[in-house]
């Protein structure tokens, strides 16, 4: 097995190679890809991540940018023969051993120059299987021997072989194993690691030429181990008997897995031919005849004692299922279901057993306590017994009874309904009845719980339907409180750094108690509780905790404010857990107990997986065919489509091999999709008659919580447009309906020509209607007796007054010129206007008025407009009919511009001699003018 840069798993078998995602395995046989044999020896890859495998018919050179084997190209020397590659050096130096031909031995392959050079012709053919280079210089190589006894460790410089040293080949004090170089790895300069079937486990000291021989689990001797792969400072060892992981610190090995029916999430099989661990700690295991187990050592973090067949075989029970626990030491004391209580030691071996005794406590003094129903046994952390029969305590059934510690030497027993108080004293037992409490008419449930600070002991009874608070007042415990919650309370504990709160587990979330006020704080679902049914807790000092749910295991960490669901995923192997008795150890290891044994997590060996899922792009189908376009999608690359191939399959894949299946692949086809779009893993995303031009395929895989995601790759997918949506056919048509427009271009000119004439006839019938309605604007009047004026003033020798009446003036009529032109004017520009006007006539009349504006500043602010000289005839008025023939005292004319009701009100006030007695006047006149002004 080989995974490799892609993540990829590359599998050998004697039926072919497989390509293995986590999920699905693709085959490559001489009949479907080209390979030169079907059963590859060897896979290595090059700083390109290119493959080369070797078989017995020839070496194969992978090529990633294609996706097939690509031979022609390899000399021909290299085409036939059994090979197997042992890896690729820092320069690009292809290492390999050759068997079976003329040319046998350790080679090095050049595939720029194609030179081959040989290194030795004295080496067998067999390399171990943990090997790895990684591309960097070779200093030292294992092989095996030409007879293939023992193995030889090469020294290099310079590619040349400067000492060459054998081991276990009956020399040097040393015994003689055949066949065991596929067997070996080198921890370090001195060290090796050797398993060999009929001796067991071996640690080579090379430079003394010593070694040691481990063959014992616990008591138990094991001899027959096959190959093996090292995981940091363990070695994963296979054998018939299951998997091995031997501690090279400690040089014991520590744990056995083995197949068992009631662990459906172990090994599938005992027989374990061959151990692999990637970079990743992705562990593999090839199982004889029943495929390969994988997981990731990182992310199964729980380990599991009490199994089904240590309680049924040695302890005489009907299952694993565990009823209590109580922690003392290094021991752990486990009651299970059918009545069978057992001490476990610190590896969870049976150290003793209890008959017919329940277990009820561990105190503060390292003491348990144990009940059978008449008596009760206390033992010692030397395992000395001493039985007592406490007046006072009712005798029942062992079940019945429920039992935790107050204050120093103080006990309390909850039996069969009834509450008691242990008071110890020079090493005797006073009971006393807690007579408030035993009045109340409830049935017996757990818990009952002392809190040190407040002093108070909170007992839910009733199946938990009844909550009761006591303090003890004059040598009595009394009943001071008894809330009416609406929630079940099953379980209780301290709240780590806050005193006086405690924790409330209950079937409507984890609530936060204050003892002295007992209002709650609630946690639920909505607040990211896994699960509202709380049944246990296990506070830690950092402010962190465990929880037992309907759901499972659960573990809150305060500083990400999040929770983590244990499933059996991680290796949780029991469908419900106690609620009482689960435990942290000295270690930091959580205890769980539960239907299927103990369940241990380990939370040290990996605070957090920091895995990242790789994602890769499988290849494009079109019409349910495959395409070989797709070069690296490392690199970006672009595939081109045409106008017929615009609805196509993409196979994306996420590449994660400790829970594959929970990986779900996102994506975006920028171009066509507004938002990311998920799906599962190993899918294949139809895109359906996309138009033509430029698409960016982004995509990316991701947990289950979206906590680790790959990369986002993009691959660019250029559909090209048919050809009458090119430029050039669009040039052509742009060509004919030139020509097209030209024609009727032509003949519109003839439709023109007698046109025009009518045409310029409208313009000067235009032309004269503005000048009729410029001259329509004022009363001719007006502008004869302003020349009168300004001749008066020139005749009189004013020449300045002449020269500031004709500027005025000027001005007048230049803006009555220029806003005749306009339908409408800003009414700024028509109160300039109307000054300028009025002003004439005031002058005119020899200032018999004056005139005030008065002009809401908002009209200026904004831009209000009028229609051009609105105003200025009903001014005209006022001032003709109005202020002109007024004799008595001077005229007043006001013009007032307001906005009212969103609506423009323009007031226009003198105080002439009114409208009647103008027109007598008017009458009396020898002749009447026409004027424009308006009535």
């Amino acid at each position: 097995m080989y995974k490799d840069s892609k993540g990829f798993l590359w599998i050998s078998t004697p039926n072919g190679l497989n390509r293995f995602d986590g999920i699905e395995c693709k085959v490559f046989k001489t009949i479907n890809s080209g390979i030169s044999g079907d059963y590859p020896r060897n896979i290595v890859e090059d700083k390109t991540g290119n493959l080369w495998i070797g078989t017995d018919n020839g070496l194969n050179f992978f090529d990633r940018s294609t996706g097939t084997f690509q031979n022609k190209s390899l000399p021909t020397v290299l085409k036939s023969g059994n090979f197997r590659p042992v890896c690729v050096d820092n320069k690009g130096l292809l290492w390999y051993l050759a068997a079976g031909k003329p040319d046998e031995g350790l080679f090095t392959y050049n595939p720029q120059n194609q030179q081959i050079n040989l290194i030795s012709e004295d080496v067998g053919f067999e390399i171990p299987t943990t090997y790895a280079f990684d591309n960097k210089e070779v200093t030292s190589m294992i092989v095996s021997t030409k007879n293939d006894v023992g193995f030889k460790r090469l020294t290099f410089k310079n590619n040349q072989i400067i000492k060459s040293e054998s081991f276990f080949d009956g020399k040097d004090h040393l015994p003689q194993f055949s066949h065991i170089s596929e067997y070996v790895h080198q921890e370090n300069d001195t060290t090796f690691w050797v398993t060999q079937n009929n001796y067991g486990l071996l640690k080579l000291n090379s430079n003394k030429r010593t070694y040691e021989v481990f063959d014992h689990f616990k008591n138990t001797k094991i001899t027959n181990f096959s190959r093996f792969s090292p995981y940091a400072h363990f070695l994963l060892v296979g054998s018939p008997q299951g998997l091995f992981i031997f501690d090279t610190k400690q040089s014991a090995f520590v744990q056995q897995y083995m197949h068992s029916p009631n662990e459906p999430n172990g090994l599938n099989a005992n027989y374990n031919e061959l151990v692999y661990v990637d970079k990743e700690a992705n562990l593999f295991v090839s199982q004889l005849g029943n495929g390969i187990d994988f997981t990731n050592l990182k992310k199964s973090t729980i380990t599991h004692w009490l199994k089904y067949d240590l309680a049924v075989n040695k302890l005489s029970a009907k299952d694993n299922h565990i009823h209590s626990m109580q922690h003392r030491n290094d021991e752990t004391w486990v009651k299970l279901e059918n009545g069978t209580l057992a001490v476990l030691d610190r590896n969870g071996d049976v150290l003793k057993q209890y008959l017919h005794k329940n277990l009820l406590l561990s105190d503060s003094q390292q003491r348990i306590w144990l009940s059978d129903g008449k008596n009760t046994t206390i033992v010692d952390k030397n395992f000395k017994e001493k039985s007592y029969q406490f007046t006072n305590l009712p005798k029942v059934d062992a079940w019945k009874i429920i039992m935790t510690e107050g204050e120093a030497n103080q006990y309390f027993q909850i039996i069969d309904g009834d509450v008691f108080e242990i008071i110890e004293e020079n090493k005797q037992f006073k009971v006393n009845p807690i007579e408030d409490l035993n009045k109340e008419d409830f049935i017996i449930s757990k818990p009952i719980f002392y809190d040190s600070v407040s002093k108070k002991l909170f007992v839910s009874v009733s199946w938990w339907s009844e909550f009761y608070i006591l303090e003890k007042k004059e040598g009595q415990w009394k009943i001071t409180s008894k809330p009416n919650f609406q929630f079940q309370v099953y379980n209780m504990a301290h709240v780590a750094n806050e005193p006086s709160k405690i924790w409330l587990c209950t079937n409507a979330g984890l609530m936060k108690m204050n003892t002295q006020t007992y209002k709650y704080e609630v946690l639920d679902e909505k607040r990211g509780l896994p699960d509202n049914v709380v049944t246990g807790i296990i506070p830690e000092k950092n402010g962190d905790y465990w929880l037992v749910t309907n759901k499972g295991i659960s573990h809150f960490d305060h500083q990400k404010n999040s929770y983590y669901q244990y499933t059996s995923k991680d290796g949780a192997n029991s469908k419900e857990y106690i609620w009482i008795g689960n435990f942290i150890d000295n270690d930091g290891k959580v205890f769980f107990g539960g239907t299927n044994g103990i369940n241990i997590i380990d939370r040290n060996l990996s605070k957090v997986y920091l895995q990242k899922p790789k994602v890769q792009l499988l290849g494009i189908s079109i019409n349910n065919v495959p395409v070989n376009t797709i070069k690296n999608i490392d690199a970006n690359e672009e595939v081109m489509l045409d106008h017929t191939q615009n609805s196509f399959e993409v196979n994306i894949v996420g590449i994660e091999y400790a829970h594959p299946k929970d990986i779900k692949i996102k994506y975006f086809l920028e171009g066509s999709d507004k938002v990311w779009q998920q799906t599962s893993n190993n899918t294949q995303i139809r895109f359906n008659h996309l138009a033509a031009g430029e698409y960016f395929l982004k995509f990316q895989a991701a947990d289950i919580n979206e906590t680790n995601v790959s990369d986002i790759k993009t691959l660019k997918i250029v559909i090209k447009a048919p050809f009458w949506q090119t430029n050039g056919f669009r040039f052509l048509m742009l060509v004919l309906l030139a020509i097209l427009g030209y024609l009727l271009y032509w003949l519109r000119v003839r439709q023109i020509t007698q046109k025009t004439k009518q045409l310029e006839e409208i313009k000067r019938i235009r032309a004269e209607s503005e000048v009729r309605a410029m001259r329509s604007q004022m009363n001719p009047h007006f502008i004869f007796n302003c020349m009168n004026t300004i001749d008066f003033y020139i005749l009189s020798n004013k020449t300045m007054e002449a020269s500031r009446f004709l500027g005025k003036f000027s001005q007048l009529i230049r803006n009555i010129l220029e806003h005749s032109r306009q339908e409408q004017v800003h009414i700024r520009d028509e109160v300039k206007s109307l000054e300028l006007y009025i002003s004439l006539e005031q002058e005119r009349s020899e200032d018999t008025f004056q005139y005030t504006f008065d002009i809401d500043p908002k009209l200026y602010d904004k831009d209000y407009f009028l229609p051009t000289m609105l105003l200025q005839p009903f001014v005209e008025n006022a001032i003709l009919h109005g202020l002109r023939h007024k004799q008595n005292g001077e005229g007043q004319l006001i013009i007032e511009l307001k906005i009212v009701e969103n609506k423009l009100r323009a007031k226009i006030v003198d105080n002439g001699i009114g409208r009647e007695a103008s027109a007598k006047m008017q009458q009396k006149q020898t002749y009447i003018k026409q004027s424009v002004g308006w009535n």
